[in-house]
């Protein structure tokens, strides 16, 4: 409830939202529907080890989702951070594919 706070403040300026698909109280793809509702244009990296076609099939059509798989590397999370951060010709390549770490 707090990070949902600091979200909705457009003072806190972010830029990014990585959410755990497997959380206790709302899970990563509600809070995926929640955060397109305040901010459609934000980059969202959902993460899991388990739900990836259900996670992939629910973020199909919005070029700012990403989804990578558990466990996967520092770097492979980083390029994935660097690449949402960083997209913003829409004829770049679509973001819902899946990283997996080593």
């Amino acid at each position: 409830r707090d990070a949902w706070r600091h979200f909705e403040n457009p003072d806190h300026g972010i830029q990014l939202a990585v959410i755990d698909c497997t959380m206790p109280k709302m899970s990563g793809p509600e809070v995926y529907r929640k955060i397109r509702e305040e901010r459609i244009g934000i980059p969202v990296i959902l993460v899991s080890g388990y739900h990836q076609d259900q996670v992939l099939d629910k973020i199909s059509g919005d070029r700012h989702a990403y989804f990578i798989k558990k466990p996967f590397t520092v770097d492979d999370f980083l390029d994935l951070v660097n690449k949402s951060l960083n997209r913003q010709s829409p004829g770049a390549p679509s973001p819902h594919q899946t990283r997996q770490g080593e």
